[in-house]
């Protein structure tokens, strides 16, 4: 088999699709899962579900509270599109996506398994696919732009063992998984028009996986950046605009299967058109691209006033071990300018992302390229990607010199940020210092290695140290508990309370998120990715209509509290009194 210039038959790219095939066998058979909803379980005590690797995060309680939640609560309604077992009667179709049994199911093949075989397995399926498209990805666009593959397959594991990766992965994992498709299916050895077609199946799926505009904005101009600079042609107006007629039909596609959400949304107050300025990004976050864990301990953020979500990066020793060894005296002697317009455009590429990262910008700045639509954080992943894209083609094309020289640089500059990053605040963290072992050990063994091993022992260590000290944040979670849930004394509490309720209804406080109607109770306490004013305006007929509308017309986690009036917890939080829904019947809206 071969991808334009790249061939899968006794490759190493073909070698890591047969160990991906191996592995779905294990992880889908045992139905695990990268979830965090073992936290959930506790509030309903349920026993012997704990992972069987790692432990949940309560940081990802966009999946455990809400994305989990609320595809138990698709399969509770038999993949309906409305939730049934909901009083608000809800729309599944949102940000979120979900396995609902209508035409959008067409761009979602990591959950065509979902009417197939039991939830769980289906589950579990989805997020193996994820890991699978992203390794499988990755590589090949490293490899179509150029890459050798053996560096093609370490790079894409180490981008995948990256902190931003991982700590989004719950959430974003999809998004980040399908975009080198686009990329990659435009080199496919086929008819032009199957080509086009195949693509405007992918980019619809790639945004409907996760509807999330700043990654989908960020990565579509990396996208952009690396055609321009790898595959110019591309870009030639014969074939540019049957790409754009393309492009522009996926979205109106989405478009058209997110209508009613997209309408709601943007006269929202939360989320709705937020605009933002450039800047607020920290410059610690910046020099953790160099120093992956200089910000980190024990998977917490040592940054003020955030979380490791918000602080992490697409961080990596390989970026500044490459800038530490390029042989930059070849540069001189290079007998065309390829590689200075390949680094030129990828440059002032992540140079712009840069800026609007860390610069006072007006929003009316990035308003052409819709950054202004996008918090200059959530930026990360895209300009991550460029970044290890330039150094791996420097490193590929230029070589690298492992002078001692250069390794007590090395040494020198790896040493000098743990000081100050570690050190100085008494935290006590060896492992920002695992690659100086590797590092130190080949300059001893350099003459004795070519240059490209040079350049996979430094991939290599880079990668071991990324697994090591990102690897751990998602557990292994056995997801047949989560689909097939058992009897508890709590739940027994909950029936009951159901039954006694005239609609079934049930206000009870306790239960974070979605938690409650994913394991199937018609509770008030619940997520709503569109606002629904009118149902609490029953409820809060003396409420006045502006103060009603600041509260309930957002994206909203209902929570159950006991003042009198509803109020604003949260910019996604709003409580409501339980006063107001114990033993009531709650109309259907």
């Amino acid at each position: 088999m071969k991808i334009g210039r790249v061939r899968l038959a006794f490759s190493p790219i073909g070698f890591v699709i047969m160990l991906l095939l191996v592995g779905a066998v294990v992880y889908v058979s045992s139905a695990w899962s990268p979830s965090s909803y073992n936290l959930a379980f506790n509030f309903f005590e349920v026993g012997d579900s704990a992972p069987v690797f790692g432990k949940p995060r309560s940081i990802r309680s966009d999946e455990w509270k809400v994305i989990t939640p609320l595809t138990q609560a698709t399969v509770n309604n038999g993949f309906a599109r409305y939730n049934h077992t909901s009083p608000y009667y809800e729309d599944l179709r949102s940000v979120y996506s979900m396995p609902l049994a209508d035409w959008g199911l067409l761009f979602k093949p990591d959950m065509w398994l979902y009417r197939i075989v039991n939830p769980s397995y289906a589950f579990s399926f989805h997020h193996y696919a994820s890991f699978a498209l992203f390794i499988i990805g990755y590589a090949l666009l490293f490899s179509v732009i150029g890459i050798s593959q053996v560096h093609a397959c370490l790079l894409s594991l180490m981008l995948f063992f990256t902190g931003y990766v991982q700590y989004w992965w719950t959430a974003l994992g999809p998004t980040f998984a399908i975009f080198p498709w686009l990329i990659v299916v435009l080199d496919w050895k086929v008819p032009w028009y199957l080509k086009l077609t195949t693509f405007y199946w992918i980019a619809t799926s790639w945004i409907l996986a996760f509807f999330y505009p700043p990654t989908i904005i960020s990565l579509a101009f990396s996208g952009f950046l690396i055609l321009l600079t790898f595959r110019p042609k591309y870009l030639r107006w014969k074939i540019l605009i049957p790409l754009l007629i393309a492009s522009f039909a996926a979205i109106a596609t989405a478009g058209l299967y997110l209508q009613d959400y997209l309408i709601a949304g943007f006269s929202t107050i939360y989320p709705g058109q937020r605009i933002t300025s450039g800047g607020g990004t920290q410059f610690a976050q910046w020099i953790s691209q160099f120093f992956p864990r200089s910000q980190i301990h024990r998977h917490g953020s040592m940054l003020k006033n955030t979380n490791i979500c918000e602080i992490s990066t697409v961080g990596t020793f390989y970026t500044l071990a490459v800038l530490c060894f390029l042989n930059y005296s070849a540069w001189k002697k290079l007998r065309t300018n390829e590689l200075k317009r390949v680094i030129g455009i990828l440059g002032l590429g992540l140079i712009a992302i840069w800026c609007w990262m860390f610069l006072p910008l007006p929003s009316w700045v990035g308003a052409p390229l819709l950054w202004n639509r996008i918090a200059p954080t959530r930026m990360f992943f895209a300009s991550g990607l460029l970044l290890v894209i330039i150094v791996a083609v420097l490193a590929q094309q230029l070589g690298l010199q492992l002078t001692h020289r250069r390794v007590a640089l090395f040494v020198g500059l790896t040493l000098a940020a743990w000081v100050v990053y570690k050190l100085n605040r008494s935290t006590v963290d060896y492992l920002d210092l695992l690659i100086l072992i590797p590092v130190v050990l080949l300059a001893f063994y350099t003459n004795r290695l070519s240059i490209n091993q040079h350049h996979t022992v430094l991939l290599a260590s880079a990668l071991l140290v990324n697994c090591i000290a990102f690897g751990t944040f998602n557990p292994i979670q056995p997801a047949w508990q989560i689909f097939n849930r058992p009897q508890t004394a709590i739940t027994q509490v909950l029936d009951e309370k159901a039954l006694t309720s005239p609609d079934q209804t049930i206000a009870v406080t306790g239960f974070p998120g979605a938690t409650l109607n994913g394991w199937g109770y018609r509770s008030i306490s619940h997520v709503l990715p569109s606002p629904k004013i009118s149902f609490f305006r029953r409820f809060f007929p003396a409420l006045p209509e502006a103060e009603l509308n600041i509260i309930f017309n957002r994206y909203a986690h209902i929570t159950l509290i006991t003042d009198s009036k509803p109020k604003l917890l949260a910019s996604d939080e709003v409580g409501v009194p339980i006063s107001a829904f114990s033993a009531k019947l709650v109309p259907a809206p």
